[in-house]
């Protein structure tokens, strides 16, 4: 895949930071600024279809997410 520098120099490419620690992906949603990143759902999570999940956001197989549920960027749901 290559090094952060490497994707700071590839603009067209999506990225999704897939860092645990939450200051750190933080820090790198601000280096990486605007650059679209999807959002990714587990086919074992249960996602009502009032749900609206922002970019950038997993959610990891066994989450449960109810109706009119917002979800912000880049969170992970376990």
């Amino acid at each position: 895949l290559g090094t952060v520098a490497d994707l700071l120099e590839k603009p067209q490419y999506p990225i999704f930071l897939a860092v645990g620690n939450n200051s750190d992906r933080k820090k790198l949603r601000e280096l990486f600024g605007l650059r679209p990143s999807p959002v990714l759902i587990h086919p074992q999570s249960i996602v009502h279809p009032t749900v609206r999940i922002a970019e950038g956001t997993v959610v990891m197989a066994g989450a449960i997410l109810q109706a009119e549920t917002r979800v912000g960027k880049d969170v992970i749901i376990n």
